[in-house]
């Protein structure tokens, strides 16, 4: 596997998304109304435009689901069902249209921080899902500005703080990545999520010694991390250490709880052969 391949991995591995538990608000009825005239003509935008590339199924769910979102007043309800359309925009590679209720979520609960969280995690998913390298940029730099909005009110949620180093992997200051990492694992020497980014990005770069430390870490602590596990294998193979790396890709095909894993672990065992 060549760094170009190691690469594609990298940006695909980013892909995160979910939903978050939100105390229940009124929702401000202003904003409300506001985006109830604005979603009638989404709507005939999206049937006429994409009428032919999503299915009657989907489009019956997105209908469902876009009034349930407009006629809830409970914040957890309208953002789970906002967070829903998004995710399914994402599978059908609309993302202009799952980003509009990323933000419309923090249009409607401005007073609501954890909103912003979530509406970084739907710019973020998209990140992760888009291909062109130009495009992904925008849709990074939309998460970090949610992130970075929530964090001035909670900098302790580790999980953001991990997300938002990534977005800066496409930016303009890609260092920027590795001292936010370095910064949470100072704050939680134990933070899993940081250690693995840190070594993915050392991957991306070349540095496959730092990223063996990385990895390695992670396997000593945890056997059955099996991303960590392959990820070493990677780092191992191109090391040239390919005894270290046949080793773990031979337990990775035969015990891994990914499929996707143990079919590639394979496909290196044939190609080590």
């Amino acid at each position: 596997m060549r760094k170009g391949q190691i690469f594609g991995i990298v940006v695909a591995i980013f892909a995160i998304i979910g939903m978050y538990n939100l105390p229940k608000s009124i929702i401000n009825k202003t904003n409300k109304e506001k985006l109830g005239k604005t979603e009638t003509a989404n709507t005939a935008d999206l049937v006429a435009s994409s009428a032919k590339t999503i299915s009657e199924n989907d489009l019956k769910k997105i209908g469902a689901l876009r009034k349930l979102f407009l006629n809830t007043q409970d914040i957890k309800k309208s953002t789970n069902f906002a967070d829903s359309l998004a995710t399914i925009f994402i599978s059908l590679q609309k993302f202009d249209s799952a980003l509009v209720y990323a933000d419309k979520i923090v249009l409607l609960h401005q007073e609501n921080k954890n909103c912003l969280k979530t509406a970084g995690n739907i710019a973020f998913a998209i990140y992760s899902a888009i291909s062109e390298p130009q495009k992904a940029t925008l849709y990074a730099e939309k998460a970090r500005n949610y992130y970075q909005q929530f964090l001035k009110t909670d900098s302790s949620d580790f999980e953001v703080r991990n997300n938002l180093a990534m977005t800066y992997v496409v930016s303009n200051t890609p260092m920027q990545a590795i001292m936010e990492l370095r910064k949470v694992l100072a704050a939680q020497p134990s933070n899993e999520q940081a250690q693995f980014n840190l070594g993915l990005l050392a991957i991306q770069s070349g540095q496959f010694d730092k990223a063996i430390n990385r990895f390695k870490t992670l396997v000593d602590a945890n056997a059955k991390n099996w991303k960590a596990k392959y990820y070493l294998a990677i780092s191992y193979l191109e090391s040239g250490k390919n005894t270290e790396a046949k080793a773990l890709f031979s337990d990775i095909a035969e015990n891994a709880n990914d499929i996707s894993l143990m079919e590639d672990a394979k496909n290196n065992l044939k190609n080590l052969n």
